[in-house]
């Protein structure tokens, strides 16, 4: 069996499209990896303040011990 190369060649526009395509598309996943970090920012951020006024509002700190360092890890934490 005799394997063909098939070599596909573009216009000068049509490569222009396709890079540009490539690039739209690249910046559109960059946007909503720092969306999504901003958002884990934030969420860690209210389990801290949420971990730091919840002594004061039940009377009891048991809900810090879990909250502050949840938070922390969150904010903190790498998602890959």
């Amino acid at each position: 069996m005799i394997s063909e190369n098939v070599i596909q060649y573009y216009t000068l526009e049509e490569a222009e499209k396709i890079i540009d395509f490539r690039r739209a598309r690249e910046a559109q996943r960059k946007k909503e990896k720092v969306r999504e970090i901003a958002g884990q920012k934030i969420l860690g951020l209210a389990l801290i303040g949420i971990g730091l006024v919840a002594p004061f509002l039940l009377g009891d700190g048991t809900v810090s011990i879990v909250l502050v360092p949840m938070g922390l890890a969150v904010v903190f934490g790498r998602k890959k």
